[in-house]
């Protein structure tokens, strides 16, 4: 029988050592710029009813089923945080009435989702509510490059597309629902020859396969010549020339096959990847019907960061492991000329280990242990520090 006292459930991780500051430091980067672009940041709890996730004229970001539910001591359906954006609608539409729109909000926290590979992970992101033209737009994605030049500059890509591109072309060619439902899937997945198997016109089958640069846009106009089509790929074409004026054109492609299976986004849609990683950095996008199911309509326009993502990167990038600087050795009795060398070196921003035992010798076998460089020894009325 397994010895689940010291398992993990498969889809979470531990943190060690310097991997909690390496984490930490991600997410604090993050913040921190944010809220140089005016983001106040929010927190919510863990714990939500589950109606935040589910009901109203759309069911959400994430599917019934993925959610973590249980009930309360008066057997009340709770569900944990399953998605950041959702328990911030509800924010905003119970708590904010008297604070004037838009509203740009900031957060990092956990979520969980039964059905990921990471069921328990850190999103930090922001919001921006209240605003629907496409200077939202442009301070939403200028923002999304910019949180990712803070640790992949020049290493990673934005694929920007369209939220309503696949339901007009869905009405144009007068799909019924459920192929258009298969439809989805298969493009969302890039499935190329399953897509191609299915009887639907060459411009719907070619979706997957519309991505690339600015030309993208035009190549896919020739090939459909719809207006409502050419409405929305103007408008993309905008969103660049002005991305690329303001220096963030070489961040951005094209995917004209950015679909989600919750027909949830409602303009612009994105997602952001970082060279040499499959996986995905960061997504959002324009969800203008989200916040109706809260009692207070506003547009809304987004993105989250998944750190676990960025935290993988950026450790294989790196061989340095956190060594302290100094290992403290002090005699019985010295222990305040200790701390008072720990906080002057500290002042200094360096960092220091204490040695727990009194055998002088044994220090030095510590320092070489753990690839600390130098030694200060302290004892009454003198301190020594030694090169290891």
């Amino acid at each position: 029988m397994k010895d689940w006292k010291t398992a993990i459930k498969d889809g979470t991780r531990d943190f060690i050592f310097g991997e909690c500051e390496l984490k930490r430091s991600i997410s604090t980067r993050y913040l921190s710029l944010f809220r140089k672009w005016g983001y106040d940041e929010i927190m919510t709890p863990e714990l939500e009813f589950l109606n935040v996730f589910s009901g109203g004229s759309i069911d959400g970001m994430v599917n019934i089923e993925d959610i973590y539910k249980l009930t309360d001591e008066k057997n009340r359906l709770l569900a944990l945080r399953a998605d950041c954006t959702m328990p911030i609608a509800r924010v905003v539409a119970s708590k904010l009435d008297h604070y004037p729109a838009p509203y740009r909000l900031c957060y990092d926290q956990k979520v969980f989702n039964a059905s990921a590979m990471q069921i328990e992970g850190s999103q930090c992101g922001v919001e921006l509510i209240g605003a629907d033209d496409i200077r939202a737009d442009i301070e939403i994605l200028t923002l999304a490059v910019k949180s990712q030049k803070e640790f992949f500059d020049g290493k990673f890509r934005i694929e920007l597309g369209h939220g309503k591109l696949f339901g007009v072309l869905m009405e144009e060619f007068q799909i019924d629902e459920q192929t258009a439902l298969k439809a989805r899937e298969f493009i969302e997945q890039k499935n190329f020859a399953a897509i191609q198997a299915m009887e639907l016109p060459e411009a719907i089958k070619l979706l997957p396969r519309m991505f690339g640069d600015v030309s993208v846009l035009d190549s896919y106009s020739a090939l459909v010549q719809n207006s409502r089509v050419d409405e929305i790929l103007c408008y993309l074409r905008k969103i660049y020339d002005i991305l690329a004026e303001n220096g963030c054109g070489d961040s951005i492609c094209f995917d004209l096959g950015l679909v989600h299976r919750l027909d949830y986004y409602t303009g612009i849609i994105f997602r952001g990847y970082v060279s040499g990683s499959g996986q995905t950095m960061l997504s959002g996008g324009r969800y203008d019907n989200l916040l109706v199911n809260y009692g207070r309509p506003f547009p809304a326009v987004g993105f989250g960061i998944f750190i676990e993502h960025a935290f993988d990167i950026l450790k294989a990038a790196s061989s340095e492991k956190s060594v302290p600087d100094y290992l403290v050795y002090y005699e019985a009795g010295c222990h305040r000329q200790a701390l008072d060398f720990a906080e002057e070196v500290n002042g200094a921003g360096k960092t220091v280990l204490f040695f727990c035992g009194e055998a002088r010798e044994e220090a030095r076998c510590e320092a070489e242990k753990r690839g600390i460089r130098d030694i200060c020894y302290i004892t009454k009325g003198s301190r020594r520090i030694e090169n290891v």
